[in-house]
């Protein structure tokens, strides 16, 4: 699970490691074209943001509110060459009087099958992936936090594993590009990322 660097009320800087919001996600598609040795398809995406329990209240690493997210994703796959974008929206309730500020997600990535697909068998890509993160202001009583949002741009190798209708990926990024309002903690550290698909 990611680190985090969090601001307590002392302003004193601690680090701590946990579970952020786990998410779910449901994919409509709405375009596909197949032809032999490719595949064009174009998806809508919904989902939600569920807060996690947290045993020590003062540190964790996301807050309490239900996030949803809304977005739109389209790519080709061939044979030995796969790419694709997405983009999304996340919108933030608020929790008691503190309100996150919404996301913009946008993802580029492109990559290569080393070995020839099997249906019936695991099927393994590489990519290379990019991603923007846009934050607006955090709000408490309404009011915004200067101290808040930006934007940043990370990149980082990802590796796919599919089987049938099942698939697993997994990822490691850094940030390569930042630009933080206010007095903000930078991206410094690495982050990392595993998901679950089941197609049906």
């Amino acid at each position: 699970m990611p680190d985090g660097v969090i601001e307590t009320e002392e302003h004193k800087t601690v680090t701590a490691a946990g579970l952020s919001k786990i998410e779910t996600r449901a994919k409509l598609r709405f375009y596909y074209d197949y032809q032999y040795g490719k595949r064009d398809q174009a998806v809508l995406i919904a989902g939600v943001r569920w807060p996690t329990v947290t045993l020590n209240k003062e540190l964790k690493l996301a807050n309490n509110s239900i996030d949803f997210v809304t977005g739109i994703a389209m790519g080709r796959e061939a044979l030995k060459k796969s790419y694709f974008g997405a983009i999304s929206y996340i919108l933030k309730t608020k929790h008691q009087s503190f309100k996150e500020g919404n996301e913009l997600k946008a993802t580029l990535s492109g990559g290569f099958r080393p070995l020839r697909i099997d249906f019936y068998k695991l099927d393994w890509m590489f990519f290379l992936e990019l991603d923007g993160l846009f934050k607006a202001h955090n709000q408490k009583n309404n009011v915004d936090d200067k101290n808040s949002g930006g934007y940043v741009v990370f990149a980082g190798p990802v590796v796919v594993g599919s089987l049938q209708n099942c698939a697993f990926k997994a990822g490691v990024q850094a940030p390569i590009i930042e630009h933080l309002y206010g007095q903000q903690h930078n991206h410094h550290l690495l982050r990392f990322a595993l998901g679950f698909d089941l197609h049906f």
